[in-house]
């Protein structure tokens, strides 16, 4: 995926004088050098299709040597642009449990930078023109995870909220209650598209998630 680290080893041999530099090239941009017969460079940060890696041998004759092979790198949708996608619906009927949405009419849509809303007994900040009660809002973005590790996930909301995660629910935060928190501890090694969906009840008008 476009971003992420693209690792290069390389080991080369002469059969009559001796290896003494190896240079790493992108296409003809030259990358790395290693003075020695063996050794690897890291490609940072690399940049979305198709990239031409080379290695350049040279002897202590000065006479060189190529081997070469070429890598695609996956870019980024379009769709995952910075922000969450928002998409916003609405129901006649009271809500206590996350209504499915999949065959509901989208009301309103957008682009949010976050979803970090105050509490509120009204329409918060930001929220579409009549939308303060018995709705659902579903954010989607992808989630860009440079050093794996362990991850703490966190939703904060009232009333439910759920997360999902390369298409595995992770936090099921569902039903009717007061503001409160549910977490999840997750190995993290590559970038993952994440879903999010929030349903207030209709006793609490206009409450959106903290995740």
């Amino acid at each position: 995926m476009a971003g992420e680290t693209v690792n290069v080893l390389a080991e080369a041999s002469d059969v009559d004088g001796e290896i003494v530099s190896l240079d790493f090239y992108d296409g003809d941009a030259l990358i790395g050098r290693v003075e020695a017969s063996s050794g690897s460079f890291a490609l940072t940060d690399a940049s979305g299709g198709e990239h031409r890696l080379r290695v350049v041998a040279t002897d202590d004759g000065g006479a060189c040597a190529e081997a070469s092979l070429t890598v695609f790198v996956e870019p980024w949708p379009r769709a995952y642009a910075p922000g969450l996608a928002a998409s916003y619906y609405t129901f006649s009927e009271s809500l206590s449990r996350m209504p499915d949405v999949s065959g509901a009419a989208v009301v309103a849509s957008g682009v949010v930078d976050r979803v970090v809303f105050p509490k509120t007994t009204s329409a918060w900040d930001g929220a579409p023109v009549g939308l303060t009660d018995r709705y659902a809002a579903v954010y989607e973005g992808a989630l860009r995870v440079r050093d794996p590790g362990c991850y703490t996930l966190t939703l904060n909301s009232d009333d439910g909220s759920r997360l999902w995660l390369d298409g595995r629910l992770v936090i099921d935060h569902d039903g009717a209650h007061s503001m409160s928190a549910k977490s999840v501890a997750l190995p993290l090694s590559e970038s993952n598209t994440s879903r999010i969906r929030e349903t207030p009840d209709s006793s609490f008008p206009g409450r959106a998630p903290t995740a």
